[in-house]
């Protein structure tokens, strides 16, 4: 159950965005445990009693911003998958695009998706049905999106095989830039070639 105060009316709609802007500025620079909720509050030009009006913590707040998250990255693809934009486009492109698309949402907000990964991993699991549905909604989304490749695609089980390749590229390329002690001793900039040449080997056994 979400410990979450939800907005009620349009002003407290409009502090709600100014505090997640002030989160997502501050996010892009720290990570989340480095982040005082006063930091936040100057960050979105807020007073910090309109952060603890809405939020008990922290991890109350990086639940919000999981799903503000997702639900833009949903949006986005939505938009930059268009059939129309990606006609004739080859496997090979659009893993291509796929992995700069993860480097640039690195980028921008490193201590969120830092955050994120440290939360799907904690041994006690807060709930995140939205964050999952969402995120199981974008996941498919992609996974649609590679396999209109069609005969390019020779792995027994296209679907299945489409499915674990997105999940599996999105976390070790998050992981190749974010932890690069994970593949010591290999630096990221060589393992994420790798990584993408072993996604295209599995969807078309190259």
């Amino acid at each position: 159950m979400s410990r979450v105060i939800p907005p009620r009316q349009k002003r407290s709609e409009e502090t709600l965005a100014r505090i997640l802007a002030g989160a997502y500025a501050m996010l892009a620079r720290k990570d989340l445990a480095e982040i005082s909720m006063e930091e936040i509050a100057q960050a979105g030009g807020v007073s910090i009693g309109a952060i603890y009006r809405r939020f008990r913590s922290r991890e109350d707040l990086l639940e919000v911003l999981m799903t503000d998250l997702q639900r833009r990255q949903l949006a986005a693809l939505e938009i930059e998958l268009a059939p129309d934009k990606w006609a004739g486009k080859r496997l090979a492109e659009r893993l291509d695009w796929f992995v700069a698309r993860q480097a640039e949402a690195v980028s921008k907000a490193p201590g969120l998706v830092r955050a994120v990964l440290a939360s799907a991993m904690a041994p006690v699991q807060r709930d995140h049905d939205e964050v999952a549905g969402l995120n199981a909604q974008a996941a498919a989304r992609l996974a649609d999106w590679l396999l209109e490749c069609g005969e390019e695609i020779t792995a027994p089980d296209r679907q299945a095989t489409a499915r674990v390749v997105v999940a599996q590229l999105s976390v070790s390329l998050n992981l190749a830039r974010l932890y690069p002690p994970t593949f010591a001793p290999m630096d990221p900039d060589a393992v994420i070639p790798i990584l993408r040449h072993n996604a295209l080997a599995a969807l078309t056994g190259a």
